[in-house]
């Protein structure tokens, strides 16, 4: 559950430095902010061995997989039940998994896809990519944003080179610093 907690933690900071740099209103990142913290804790509500295997999910265990977006909009919802843009903020969340070619979860695609759902997907692989995990070992940035990069599609390109021209960004650069030197 740590792992889920930086992880939740790392695609927070992504997703606002990123809103910030695409000139988000603060009205959306506060709207991000709370959407990235919510995106993967359905995790929780999954069988272990499915969430923590080693290999391939086999199509039954992806399917399960694909439930926990369900899982943490609920979580959410039950949780902010006076959130006035609860709505909104559901949709965000519960879409964080779609491509912008169409192939993802719920196969909604390009701008079909809430805009704060884009930026999550974005921050979160990358995020995925560069931390170990009891299944892989973590992917150096460079190493990271070139499997990105080959699997661009999946991605709105304008947001997706943004985040690309942020990673230099000294407050990012002390972010992961901290990070690796916590592990």
């Amino acid at each position: 559950m740590n792992d889920l907690n930086n992880h939740k933690n790392t695609v927070r900071f992504y997703a606002c430095k990123l809103g910030k740099h695409l000139e988000l209103s603060s009205f959306e990142i506060n709207m991000l902010d709370i959407a990235a913290n919510y995106h993967d804790v359905g995790k929780a509500k999954l069988p272990k061995e499915i969430v923590n295997k080693p290999g391939p999910l086999t199509v039954d265990e992806y399917e399960i997989m694909k439930t926990h977006v369900v899982f943490s909009k609920n979580l959410f919802e039950s949780a902010e039940k006076d959130y006035i843009h609860k709505d909104q903020c559901s949709k965000i969340i519960l879409y964080h998994h779609e491509n912008y070619d169409g192939t993802g979860y719920y196969k909604l695609k390009g701008e079909e896809i809430p805009l704060l759902s884009r930026i999550i997907r974005i921050t979160d692989v990358f995020a995925a990519l560069t931390e170990d995990r009891c299944y892989k070992k973590a992917l150096d940035m460079h190493r990271a944003l070139k499997v990105m990069w080959n699997e661009k599609h999946f991605y709105d390109y304008r947001i997706f080179c943004s985040f690309i021209s942020i990673l230099n960004d000294d407050e990012i650069f002390s972010y992961r610093t901290a990070s690796f030197t916590q592990i």
